[in-house]
């Protein structure tokens, strides 16, 4: 299955999560607030993750999602990143039949609705840190759950 990337908007990723701007100076941005009530047994899990460059066109055989949190992700400078998102099917699965892609470019941040399956990250042309936040009890099998597509997704520019 072929994915073109469309630029990526508040708007257009709004059926997803949210786009987050960084303040203007003097401003703040309250980020925990994105991330609403998990298991009891969840605590916040907030880290730095510098990943490595990638180019377009890429490959991407499954898609995750986290069914009790929200998950976050801005960056610490000017990026240029990919992703694409997919809401659960009435099995649970990705719906294919919503999946957009989205070019990410600037200071822009992202936070993933609760349930939204994604891609993971996939950052371009130079590698990137990442604030990344979410509730999570600290078992993966919980934390995230992934799903192998039916076909790879071929990921390209629009």
């Amino acid at each position: 299955m072929d994915l073109q990337l469309t630029t990526f908007s508040a708007a257009a990723f709004g059926r997803f999560g949210n786009a987050i701007e960084c303040p203007a100076a003097g401003g703040e941005r309250v980020l925990h607030d994105l991330l609403g009530a998990s298991r009891g047994d969840a605590g916040l899990c907030a880290k730095l993750d510098t990943h490595a460059a990638a180019a377009l066109p890429f490959t991407a055989p499954r898609m995750e999602r986290h069914e009790h949190t929200e998950q976050l992700f801005v960056p610490v400078g000017p990026a240029r990143y990919v992703i694409a998102a997919a809401l659960p099917g009435g099995d649970g699965a990705p719906d294919l039949a919503t999946l957009r892609g989205f070019l990410v470019e600037g200071g822009t941040g992202i936070c993933y609705k609760r349930g939204v399956w994604h891609l993971p990250i996939t950052i371009l042309d130079r590698p990137t840190t990442f604030l990344m936040m979410m509730r999570a009890v600290g078992d993966p099998a919980i934390d995230t759950s992934w799903a192998t597509l039916p076909a790879p997704l071929q990921v390209s520019a629009g």
